[in-house]
C-alpha cells in the first residue's frame, strides 16, 4: 500500500525511503517467492521486537563521524537468501517450544548486532 510510506504514517520507520517512488516495478520472482514464508519472521526479530534498540542504534550511527561505515554495516544483513530460506525450513518443521527458542536466539542475535553498532558509533 504505497500511502503507508508517507507522511505522517511512516513517522513510525527508522528509514523513511518509500520503495514505491524508488522503484519502477516489484521483484516477484521465484526466487524471492521463496523468502516470503520467513520473511515477516525475520522482520518481526530484526526490526519489530528490537524496535527500542534499532532506533538508538540508528540515532548513535547517525551522530557518528563514522556513519557511513556504520550505515553501511547496519544496512547488510547478516546473512544471505539462502540461509533464510534454510532457517524458514528450520522454523517451519519446529516444534512449538523449539520455534520459540529459534525465534529469540534470533531476536537476541540482532539485538547483540545493534549492541556492537552502538559500541563502534561511540569510537571516534
Amino acid at each position: 500500500m504505497p500511502s503507508l510510506f508517507d507522511p505522517p504514517n511512516n513517522r513510525d520507520f527508522t528509514d523513511p525511503v518509500n520503495p514505491y517512488a524508488i522503484s519502477s516495478s516489484f521483484n516477484s520472482s521465484n526466487a524471492r517467492k521463496r523468502t516470503f514464508t520467513i520473511l515477516g519472521e525475520l522482520i518481526q526479530v530484526s526490526c519489530m521486537d528490537v524496535l527500542d534498540e534499532l532506533r538508538e542504534t540508528r540515532t548513535m550511527i547517525d551522530a557518528s563521524p563514522r556513519a557511513a561505515e556504520l550505515e553501511a554495516k547496519l544496512g547488510k544483513f547478516p546473512f544471505d537468501q539462502k540461509e533464510a530460506l534454510a532457517r524458514g525450513d528450520r522454523l517451519s518443521k519446529a516444534t512449538a517450544i523449539d520455534r520459540l527458542a529459534m525465534l529469540r536466539q534470533w531476536t537476541n542475535d540482532f539485538r547483540a548486532e545493534y549492541h556492537q553498532l552502538r559500541e563502534e558509533a561511540k569510537q571516534r
